[in-house]
């Protein structure tokens, strides 16, 4: 009978939410950190979501992230389990806040469906409380509206069961119109109204914990007293049994107590004046052992106790002793239950008769055609009525099972075939799962070979890198980083500003701070003791969908570089001064004799470039010196070959307009650049001025 519906009797909801959960998180948070929950008869499910929508309520506000919860919702309906699994109910079918609702819901179409984070907390399966296993060791169970359709024997199986599966301190919900019945000791009510109750006892057996090596001594105080309130008890025993055996002695009385079943429990007095033993074999069956005057009086007046619920029967029978002789014996039955216990017995007591001889008026009758006869056949044939109605009713409920067994092994044959394909299904599921594991097998690998070349590069890379969290705590380091800081493999998880380095610690941790503030990267150049430069890089540490969860960073060598980069500034320095000097100034290769390197100013009043220049030689020297200077030029070239470091030449001469054909005069100042490696003059620096105007 599937009715249900989210937060179903919403009173009682509002006590888990604000008792059971927080008892059972706080109980979860000093042991284990799952709380497993059984929602017994789910049906379509809306129960077990609506418990999983408080326990997440909860958890989130008190922000519980090591507290996990799992839900197994069970029903023996296969077509409730699946909507169950599905989580898609109509929208008139949703009683609930419009908050949970666009919280805990997705719409698709004109239904909604719980959201996947919900449905991934619960595991719905089939299950039969009656004849499958149950779970175990489970912190909380819901089992509503379900035992107010069982017959009490049937409750008390179930709610056995339920009690097997709780822990100890766990919680049970039940409908508002069902009880726990005779396991009501074993629970402590949290709320009688709504039926939610806490587990306070495991079993009956009672079990001595002793912590203390003093627990196992004996008190011998109290051995003797228990010694002697033991010697007390066996002597009132033995007086209370004396004088019960005397008052049948002297009453001449037989007591013989029987269970339902008419067999003998225990037995007082001479029984063999009453019951007839067999001659071969034994029987404990009183019936078997009654005479027939006896058997239908005693029959029918435990029918009577059994039925009527009267706790005492008096019956008086007779019958014919002896040869002529009359014996009229007293009968009482009473019923017997023993305390704290549901076992039924009756005690049976002869009283010694009276015999007489028969008068002539009895003989001509029969004895046993009295009243109480009477009575005693219409009581048979009462019973005997009810027997056969007894009778056709079982006949009808065999034929019903007869029929729910056939359909029931109908069921089995087509379950039986589900479960073959089924079986071809895993199968063809498990051949996936082979090509899955290869494949898994070879990303293994690659990870493993990505994660040698990760291991390498940074081994090998010369770059110290340095790994932040959010809290500027170490995670990760290259052997690089020991340039900037002394670090060990232990010292992962410590913060940054414990270490002092190139840069400080603490100035390190500003820098990260900032840079996680506004997510933009910060370079700086930095000088180590040693002198040597780097470019310390920080960068923000970007997870899964751009969350930043860190820094990274870099400290790169730049001295090389920056060395050069001076040195281009000084080289743009000087050609900026030569270029500004109205001089000229030249490098001649004087064993190639050739100009390497020329002002771009020089010769330019004589109308030649630094092109010109340099593909001068001896010979064309000729054609623009003038003739007169000459021979002075070629010996003062003779004498460049054998300068030295200290010396200085200076010479004045006057060279040819490129177009104008007109001589300017200019003066040459030289003086040793640098020799090769046999030491012999290589290349000569020199000045060039125009001196024309002097002249």
């Amino acid at each position: 009978i599937g009715v249900t519906s989210f937060f179903r009797d919403s009173h009682a909801y509002k006590v888990i939410e604000k008792t059971v959960i927080p008892n059972l998180i706080k109980k979860k948070s000093n042991s284990s950190n799952v709380i497993k929950i059984w929602v017994i008869a789910c049906s379509t499910g809306e129960e077990a979501y609506s418990i999983a929508m408080l326990f997440e309520e909860y958890l989130l506000s008190k922000n519980y992230r090591n507290i996990e919860y799992k839900i197994f919702a069970t029903d023996i309906d296969q077509k409730s389990i699946d909507t169950a699994s599905k989580g898609i109910y109509k929208i008139d079918g949703l009683d609930i806040s419009q908050e949970r609702l666009i919280k805990y819901f997705i719409k698709k179409g004109e239904n909604y469906q719980i959201s996947p984070y919900i449905r991934q907390k619960i595991i719905f399966s089939k299950h039969d409380i009656l004849h499958n296993p149950p779970f175990n060791k489970v912190d909380f169970i819901s089992c509503r509206n379900m035992l107010i359709y069982m017959e009490n024997t049937i409750q008390h199986q179930v709610l056995t069961t339920i009690h097997y599966a709780l822990n100890q301190g766990g919680y049970l919900f039940l409908g508002s119109s069902e009880s726990l019945g005779s396991l009501d000791s074993f629970f402590k009510k949290t709320s009688a109204r709504w039926k939610i109750y806490n587990k306070t006892h495991d079993s009956t057996n009672k079990v001595v914990k002793v912590k203390r090596a003093e627990d196992w001594k004996i008190n011998h105080t109290s051995f003797e007293v228990y010694k002697s309130r033991r010697i007390k008890q066996s002597f009132e025993e033995k007086i209370e049994r004396s004088i019960n055996q005397t008052l049948l002695n002297e009453l001449g009385a037989v007591s013989i107590c029987i269970d339902k079943d008419y067999e003998i429990v225990q037995a007082f007095g001479d029984v063999k004046t009453h019951l007839h033993f067999p001659k071969e074999g034994f029987s404990n069956n009183l019936l078997k052992m009654l005479p027939d005057e006896y058997r239908i009086p005693i029959i029918t007046s435990i029918k009577r106790l059994s039925a009527d619920g009267i706790n005492v029967v008096k019956k008086q029978v007779k019958f014919s002793h002896k040869k002529n002789t009359l014996k009229i014996v007293s009968i009482v039955i009473r019923s017997i239950k023993v305390k704290s216990t549901n076992y039924q017995s009756f005690l049976i007591t002869f009283l010694e008769g009276i015999e007489r001889k028969i008068t002539k008026e009895e003989k001509g009758l029969s004895i046993h055609s009295n009243f109480d006869q009477k009575i005693d056949i219409e009581e048979l044939e009462r019973t005997l009525n009810e027997t056969r109605q007894d009778l056709q009713t079982t006949i009808e409920e065999l034929e019903t099972s007869n029929e729910e067994m056939q359909m029931t092994n109908e069921e089995l044959l087509a379950a039986n075939e589900e479960l073959q394909s089924t079986n071809e299904e895993l199968q063809s599921v498990n051949e996936e799962l082979h090509a899955v594991n290869g494949e898994l097998q070879e990303k293994n690998s690659l990870l493993i070979e990505l994660n040698s070349d990760m291991e390498n590069l940074v081994k090998n890379i010369n770059v110290g890198t340095i790994f932040l969290d959010k809290e500027f705590k170490i995670r990760k380091f290259t052997p690089s980083i020991n340039e900037h800081f002394q670090l060990r493999i232990e010292d992962i998880g410590r913060p940054i500003n414990h270490f002092s380095g190139t840069l400080g610690g603490e100035n390190l941790a500003e820098y990260s701070k900032n840079v996680i503030k506004t997510l933009q990267p910060y370079k700086k150049e930095v000088q180590n003791s040693l002198g040597i430069w780097f470019m310390m890089e920080i960068f923000p540490y970007k997870y899964h969908k751009d969350i930043v969860k860190g820094v990274v960073v870099n400290f790169i060598n730049i001295h090389n570089i920056k060395s050069v980069y001076d040195k281009e500034k000084l080289n743009d320095f000087l050609t900026h001064v030569m270029n500004a000097n109205p001089a000229i100034i030249y490098i001649y290769d004087i064993q190639k004799n050739e100009y390497i390197y020329s002002s771009s100013e020089i010769l330019k009043e004589a109308g030649y470039t630094p092109a010109d220049i340099q593909k001068m030689n001896t010979q064309s020297l000729k054609k623009i010196i003038h003739p007169d200077d000459y021979l002075m030029v070629l010996n003062h070239y003779k004498k460049l070959k054998t300068i030295n470091k200290q010396d200085v030449f200076q010479i004045e001469y006057r060279v040819a307009h490129k177009n104008k054909g007109t001589y300017i005069w200019v003066m040459c100042t030289d003086k040793l650049n640098e020799k090769d490696n046999n030491g012999k003059v290589k290349n000569i620096l020199g000045v060039m001025n125009v001196i024309t105007k002097t002249k």
